[in-house]
């Protein structure tokens, strides 16, 4: 990655030089530190035009971005002969967010929390510069590919042949914006979408039950066949499940072994949570964040969830991990579950409960699993 550079705009970001400093040195990418006027210089020019386009991103807090934007894509579209758009937009409050949680515009945001932590930010900003590298390149590739590949091309099935290669990578730019870098598993703002999409779709289903009775003699109800689901057809249909999951005390495995082994232990979980021994290929999980996790069960109450729970638990307590220094440890994880009410208006009610009962399973040990509507709230 060393002919990647990270040109960090210091201007408004005097509380977090400490995060960017630890980030300059780890062996990732170049970085260079300068204030906003020192950019606009022919020194700068003479540096960057030694890179790349795909290979430049340049970082600044959003107010600076939004005072004197014109004035830096002039500046840098110049040295690079195109527009220039790999910028990386950092918050200190996540104002960029929606009522939805979506970002507004198109550009590349990272929230810096007020009282952040350089080691919990650290490895979430180098896994974001990853992803920003990978999709800017893959842009670049792609509209190369158009300006070079089809100067001799004549005959209609080349043509078309180019025309599919062409499609492939934009399908491979879209399937980056939405899976997480690491995990391989869905990203915040997907994994969101899905849950919008399933509320909606069990709502249908609700209005279904309320104008068409099932009962026992339904040909619903005697229909058999392999792998039927357990209970009655009321326990699986106009209803879902949403499963938190925290890595209990991941921080500590960090400071321990390394942030390149917690990374190991996150895309180790990742594969447990798309493993189709443990879920279904109907249910849906996501990185909402950090060592948080979340997945939805389609047609699923809470008690028929607790399976797939239960069997990642024991899943996950079978796996040895290695330290460089061969040190072996296990991991354990805590999980809260809510299923979905005809009285949330939301997407985020259930997830609130979801969150409680993780937190209320942390409180209680860790390592356990605990169903929101379980919890005794008046304890």
């Amino acid at each position: 990655m060393k002919n990647k550079v990270l040109m960090i705009v210091s201007n408004g970001l005097d509380n977090y030089l400490d995060l960017f400093r630890i980030l300059a040195k780890e062996d990732f990418f170049q970085i260079r530190l300068l204030e906003f006027d020192d950019l606009l210089t022919s020194k700068s020019t003479l540096y960057l035009r030694n890179y790349h386009y795909s290979d430049v991103i340049i970082a600044l807090e959003s107010s600076l971005f939004g005072a004197n934007q014109e004035i830096l894509t002039d500046f840098l579209s110049a040295i690079y002969d195109q527009k220039f758009t790999n910028f990386l937009i950092l918050y200190r409050t996540p104002d960029f967010l929606t009522k939805d949680g979506l970002q507004k515009g198109q550009q590349n945001c990272f929230y810096l929390p007020e009282k952040g932590c350089e080691a919990s930010l650290k490895p979430n900003l180098i896994l974001y510069l990853y992803k920003i590298y990978h999709a800017s390149s893959l842009s670049v590739s792609l509209l190369d590919y158009i300006k070079f590949s089809f100067s001799g091309i004549v005959q209609e099935e080349l043509l078309k042949k180019k025309t599919e290669e062409i499609e492939e990578l934009n399908q491979q730019l879209s399937y980056s914006n939405k899976i997480d870098f690491l995990t391989k598993l869905y990203n915040r703002k997907t994994i969101f979408e899905f849950l919008e999409i399933e509320q909606k779709r069990t709502r249908r289903g609700i209005w279904r039950f309320q104008n068409h009775s099932v009962t026992a003699d339904s040909p619903d109800q005697q229909r058999d066949f392999q792998n039927k689901p357990n209970g009655r057809i009321t326990d699986h249909l106009a209803i879902f499940t949403v499963m938190m999951i925290d890595v209990d005390h991941f921080k500590v495995i960090n400071d321990l072994y390394g942030h390149l082994l917690g990374d190991q232990v996150l895309k180790t979980l990742g594969e447990l949570f798309a493993d189709n021994r443990i879920f279904r290929e109907t249910d849906l999980a996501g990185r909402i964040g950090g060592e948080e996790f979340i997945i939805i069960l389609p047609e699923t109450n809470v008690a028929n969830a607790l399976i797939p729970a239960r069997r990642l638990m024991e899943k996950i307590r079978r796996i040895k991990f290695r330290s460089h220094d061969n040190r072996i440890f296990r991991v354990t994880v805590s999980i809260g579950m809510s299923q979905y009410s005809s009285h949330d208006k939301e997407r985020e009610e259930i997830i609130k409960r979801a969150d409680k009962a993780l937190y209320y399973a942390k409180n209680k040990g860790r390592n356990r699993i605990v169903v929101y509507e379980d919890i005794d709230w008046k304890e």
